[in-house]
């Protein structure tokens, strides 16, 4: 089967087998003892169940540490998830894990021509197009500015009969506030998307602003939903509105393109160490002129994206500590993190663990694939809680795994090359879409608003604040004389470098989200 699936078997013998796809296939959540066992999709039919509802501590301090558990565990005590790509047997007194499937193991898939990766990329993406319609009677999209969502739209249009119309969802940023990206990023889709409508009049579009979304916006019913806090909830608010407006108009499912960066628009982030040691230096100092925003002379980029990486991992720390000082790491960690504190000390962590979510640190491709597919494995129940809470179906076309496969074991060279990045999609956007956005080397940045949602309530987020001091879970992790200064010192603007507002943008407010997701949990009342 290449489909997404989990399935629960009860076997003659007495054991249950439980069965997960690989790739972020449908979750599976179970509790075991000797009275009995139960199973569901998400953890709250396990409590209904009378299955205790315990949080691990050390979990908590994982979520705020921006860090992923072992892909078995989950917050709860007792409670396991089943990973991607694996089978459990559950007999009384045991439990025994196979892992099938390992994305390590494929071979690499070497065809006779460019042409022939653009022409195969197209098979599979139209393959997945065609199985995501089937079920749909009233499909929408998701539909940004960027390359691997206007590529499935155009592919759906050529799917749909004439003259069936497809309608898109583009979040935006509220229009009297000062958006601000870097020269790396844009802050609007609607101009690149304007202009891919002009292409394709089937498409009947709906801008969505999110003036009323907060970064904790349905925080609790999602709570109760999904059973989880996962940190980067505060971003995803950005698709709320979008949602939200494709169930008022009737979707029954509302597709997306999620793991085009991981297929057909992959931006191969190991691409930098692996050109320098293969010795294409001529190709990799191509690729690194065309970095916009980046200051730094090509020599400088060439020495920290190519040489450093290949170093020993202890040698790459204290060069790039002794040059910008000690850091958390790829910039998603967590910097109001209280040094000794019990979050802390899960940051402090073996890079094989993985990170929540992989930067551009990767060293080899394998490093890469192993991250990727392990956070890949996890956040399942996700797209079940958005069911509940907004009344449509979510599915990513891009996961399907023949195109999963295929985009992650062809050669580098077919990602990036002649200067470009995402290689393979801009040749196979060619007649897509505008050659302006095909070419365009940026992509879009979420909540590109944040500044002027969150300005709006800083009151109200001094209070949060200091609601840490206090709380038995999140207290002891959190600085909170740092805390406190990120709001005395908020920005009259916001700062055009992400990176430099990543502390007000996401570690504040990631913190606050688990912080609630802690209270409703254990029923302590709220900030």
């Amino acid at each position: 089967m290449i489909g997404s699936y989990a399935a629960i078997v009860a076997l003659p013998d007495g054991r249950i087998r439980l069965s997960r796809s690989p790739w972020n296939g449908m979750p599976l959540f179970y509790a075991a003892d000797s009275v009995g066992v139960a199973i569901a999709s998400v953890p709250r039919p396990i409590f209904a169940a009378g299955w205790p509802e315990r949080l691990r501590e050390d979990a908590i301090a994982r979520l705020l540490a921006f860090r992923t558990d072992h892909d078995q565990a989950t917050p709860y005590e007792g409670v396991h998830q089943l990973p991607s790509g694996c089978v459990v047997h559950i007999a009384r007194h045991e439990v025994t894990l196979d892992r099938w499937y390992d994305p390590l193991a494929l071979k690499p898939t070497v065809l006779d021509s460019d042409e022939a990766y653009v022409d195969r990329a197209n098979t599979l993406l139209r393959e997945a197009v065609q199985a995501a319609l089937k079920g749909a009677c009233k499909p929408g999209l998701q539909l940004s500015g960027g390359l691997d969502s206007g590529i499935v739209a155009d592919e759906m249009l050529r799917a749909l009969p004439e003259p069936s119309r497809l309608r898109t969802y583009t979040f935006h940023p509220l229009d009297e506030a000062s958006a601000v990206a870097p020269p790396t990023l844009y802050a609007d889709e609607r101009p690149y998307v304007a202009e891919f409508l002009t292409m394709h009049p089937r498409i009947e579009p709906s801008f969505v602003d999110n003036r009323e979304v907060s970064f904790d916006n349905r925080a609790r019913a999602l709570f109760l939903a999904g059973g989880n806090a996962f940190p980067g909830l505060v971003l995803a608010s950005a698709h709320y509105g979008c949602f939200e407006a494709a169930a008022q108009d009737g979707c029954d499912w509302l597709f997306h393109a999620g793991m085009g960066n991981i297929t057909i628009s992959n931006d191969s982030p190991w691409v930098w160490p692996e050109f320098f040691a293969r010795g294409q230096w001529r190709e990799l100092w191509r690729l690194l002129r065309n970095r916009p925003g980046d200051k730094r002379s090509v020599l400088r980029r060439f020495i920290a994206h190519g040489l450093l990486p290949n170093l020993p991992a202890k040698l790459q720390d204290t060069l790039r500590n002794a040059v910008h000082g000690k850091s958390v790491g790829n910039g998603f960690g967590n910097a109001l993190l209280q040094d000794g504190g019990p979050a802390a000390a899960q940051a402090d962590h073996d890079p094989s663990e993985g990170i929540a979510t992989a930067g551009e640190m990767v060293r080899t491709r394998a490093e890469w694939l192993a991250q990727t597919y392990r956070n890949c494995g996890t956040t399942g129940e996700m797209p079940l809680a958005y069911a509940q809470v907004f009344g449509l179906r979510l599915r990513d076309v891009t996961q399907y795994r023949p195109l999963i496969e295929f985009c992650i074991t062809i050669p580098t060279e077919q990602l990036a090359r002649d200067g470009q990045r995402r290689f393979l999609a801009r040749r196979m956007a060619r007649g897509r879409m505008p050659e302006a956005q095909r070419l365009n080397p940026r992509v879009g940045m979420h909540n590109a608003d944040w500044h002027h949602k969150m300005a709006r309530d800083l009151d109200g987020l001094r209070r949060r604040v200091e609601a840490f001091a206090d709380h038995p879970v999140i207290g002891p992790s959190i600085d909170l004389e740092k805390a406190r200064a990120l709001i005395d010192s908020f920005p009259a603007q916001a700062p055009a470098d992400p990176t430099a507002g990543a502390e007000w943008r996401f570690h504040l407010p990631a913190a606050m989200l688990i912080a609630d997701y802690v209270d409703f949990v254990t029923g302590r009342n709220a900030h």
